[in-house]
């Protein structure tokens, strides 16, 4: 299911309304990055729940300032404004295109360690091929968990 279907956007407004289970873990739908973007994953006729970070590192750099959900959220803060999409797509694949794209990533992730959810983020971006940039998320945990993910990014062929 993907993130244009419109099934998907009302899906997704249950992540803004934080589902808490008897642990009081924080729960999510699933966002996984396909080549086609985000996609939730539907297995049996029920949605998949991420209790990590998956979904929230994926909104946090791809859920730009027009991202739907803003428009319910009250606190300024907690709104995703993310630039790390517009700098992708702004950036040439050169070396210092790839610092640039790595430093958006980390500034768009930094509130994970505002929060005191993790206490280091790093983002390394590389280029495999001419057409795709690798992004590798690693956010260090305060409970000493280490979370790594991959996403991957199309480079338009000039």
């Amino acid at each position: 299911m993907s993130l244009n279907n419109g099934l998907l956007q009302c899906c997704l407004y249950v992540t803004v309304w934080l589902i808490y289970n008897g642990e009081n873990k924080m729960t999510d739908i699933l966002l996984a990055n396909t080549d086609e973007g985000g996609e939730i994953t539907v297995v049996d006729g029920f949605v998949s729940l991420d209790e990590g970070l998956q979904t929230g590192v994926y909104l946090s750099l791809f859920g730009g300032a027009s991202w739907f959900a803003n428009s319910i959220i009250e606190k300024e803060s907690e709104k995703i404004n993310s630039d790390f999409e517009d700098v992708l797509k702004a950036t040439p694949p050169s070396s210092q295109g790839l610092l640039t794209i790595e430093d958006a990533g980390k500034r768009n992730l930094q509130w994970l360690i505002d929060d005191e959810i993790a206490t280091d983020v790093d983002v390394v971006v590389a280029l495999p091929e001419t057409s795709k940039l690798e992004i590798e998320v690693t956010v260090s945990k305060i409970n000493g968990e280490e979370n790594k993910f991959l996403l991957n990014w199309s480079v338009p062929v000039v």
